[in-house]
């Protein structure tokens, strides 16, 4: 029988272990909804974000609770959070879960040597990058990628690093943005990348949470 305890924030223990377990293999882990376990693969695991490739339909903004279990069937953590990303991969879907609450270390999958607490999102989201160094700029940008704390744009004329920027674009009808300061700038045939962290919004924001 198993038994089930509810933490204050939100993750439930399942199974009579209280340790846990380094693994030294991916996590299994499945979505839940009602009654039933819908298997999913596990890409990248850390902090508050999870990256899966499943069958199960999804979509931004939805609920999940996903339920991560270690080599031992009598050990596993479950915790909710929210789709901010899917994208089609041939029959499966890839999607982005970030998690009410962190992730224990156990349960994280990294790419070797990588040391990032977040995991980077790719996107293609057009919108315009403002800033203000005495008089008011502003250019076209495209956001290549986002992650939790930050963005990555595409300008043509980037700001001085340490300035503090806004991006804006469209979602539909209604107008969206996001506040950060400039953390680098690299050039490229034809213009800049420009590395951003985020100050006040989260970066699933950009995926439409």
């Amino acid at each position: 029988m198993i038994h089930q305890s509810q933490s204050r924030t939100g993750r439930t223990r399942l199974g009579g272990s209280n340790i846990l377990r380094q693994l030294t293999e991916k996590p299994t882990a499945h979505l839940s909804q009602g009654d039933k376990r819908l298997p999913v693969t596990i890409m990248g695991a850390t902090g508050f974000d999870v990256q899966v490739t499943t069958l199960t339909k999804l979509a931004v903004g939805q609920r999940v609770t996903i339920i991560f279990t270690s080599k031992s069937p009598s050990f596993e953590v479950a915790i909710p959070g929210h789709v901010h990303c899917v994208s089609a991969t041939g029959k499966s879907l890839e999607a982005g879960i970030v998690l009410q609450e962190s992730l224990p270390r156990e349960f994280e999958v990294r790419v070797p040597g990588c040391q990032r607490n977040s995991i980077r999102y790719a996107c293609r989201l057009a919108g315009a990058l403002q800033w203000n160094t005495g008089s008011m700029s502003s250019t076209s940008a495209l956001a290549m990628n986002y992650s939790r704390d930050g963005i990555c744009l595409q300008v043509a004329c980037a700001p001085p690093i340490e300035t503090a920027i806004v991006f804006v674009w469209k979602n539909g009808r209604q107008e969206s943005q996001v506040e950060g300061i400039v953390r680098w700038v690299i050039g490229q045939e034809g213009g800049f990348l420009a590395g951003c962290q985020l100050t006040k919004d989260l970066g699933y924001k950009l995926g439409g949470l």
